[in-house]
């Protein structure tokens, strides 16, 4: 096991990522080429297609989530990229999209000979108090990912809409996992927001547009402006805790922190059946219908596509979310 308290220097290309310990290293070099960092607008594989590969262990976004796990609360990112192709404000861009996700802030990028060096801050993780004994805690670590999958399966996708781990999965890298406790240390609310980063796509554009022919299938494409774009699925227990939970987690998550406050859109779906989350989302967090009914090969059934750019006036309605009407 990799225990230290001293600059550590890691080259991407030899060193083995899933032999860490947690919370180790206060500063920590690394040496990887990230390469072009391409943000899609448009994928055409399918749920299928996704379930079938084998994870990238010398992937970027795996790379850099480890060592997040690595670094200590604020720990030091010195990163050597040695990416020789173009690098323009788009690249920097990307580049930018990818270390936030993975979870690094108060990013100074410099270069030298021709190399890019990026200095960067592990960000802390979310940890808030609520009303009636409630905590919301942002969840990274492996043990607790799978608890929330859990959650998940028991509470409310299990049983209605095929919470199939295989598929769901494979989006847990660029995924932001929020969980509400009680005072036992209970799940009383979840939000899972997938965040498109580079070389990573949300789950809705998996996803084929109702109509036509299997074989004619197309998929939907993101609008060009939209860079930070995130996938919100969020989930409550039965009973008056479990919705207080829920509204509490949703006003904070929608004001504060690197999260939906952060996005330049936010999307969801929901079933073309289920009328009354439709007119949830619509009220509640000001989105509204593009048009796009999608197929999900694993759910089945017709599910409509919401979307809101409207991130500063949902910020701005504060604690008064769910008041609105």
């Amino acid at each position: 096991m990799l225990n230290s308290n001293t600059l550590l220097k890691i080259d991407s290309t030899n060193f083995d990522f899933s032999d860490i310990e947690f919370d180790s290293i206060p500063e920590l070099e690394l040496t990887i080429d990230l390469g072009h960092l391409i943000m899609n607008n448009l994928i055409t594989k399918t749920f299928d297609d996704l379930i079938k590969e084998t994870p990238d262990k010398k992937e970027n976004l795996y790379i850099l989530s480890q060592i997040r796990l690595m670094l200590y609360r604020e720990g030091k990112l010195k990163l050597i990229n040695t990416y020789n192709g173009k690098i323009d404000d788009s690249y920097i861009k990307r580049m930018t999209i990818l270390l936030n996700k993975a979870g690094f802030i108060d990013i100074d990028i410099k270069e030298q000979e021709n190399i890019q060096i990026i200095h960067s801050v592990k960000r802390p993780l979310e940890i808030i108090e609520f009303s009636y004994g409630f905590t919301l805690r942002e969840v990274i670590l492996p043990d607790e990912i799978k608890r929330c999958h859990q959650y998940a399966r028991e509470f409310y996708y299990y049983k209605d809409l095929n919470y199939d781990l295989d598929v769901v999965k494979p989006f847990d890298l660029n995924c932001d996992y929020f969980a509400v406790y009680d005072k036992e240390n209970q799940i009383l609310s979840l939000a899972r927001i997938v965040i498109r980063t580079p070389d990573h796509c949300c789950p809705f554009m998996f996803a084929t547009i109702a109509g036509g022919r299997k074989e004619e299938s197309i998929h939907f494409t993101i609008p060009g402006e939209d860079s930070r774009i995130g996938e919100v699925m969020a989930i409550f227990s039965a009973g008056k805790k479990g919705i207080m939970a829920f509204k509490q987690m949703m006003e904070y998550l929608t004001q504060y922190g690197t999260t939906i406050a952060h996005f330049d859109s936010v999307w969801t779906t929901y079933d073309d059946d289920d009328e009354y989350t439709g007119t949830y989302y619509k009220n509640k967090f000001i989105m509204k219908e593009t048009g796009i009914k999608l197929q999900y090969s694993d759910f089945g059934g017709m599910w409509n596509l919401l979307v809101t750019d409207k991130i500063s006036e949902l910020k701005n309605r504060h604690h008064k979310i769910f008041r609105y009407k």
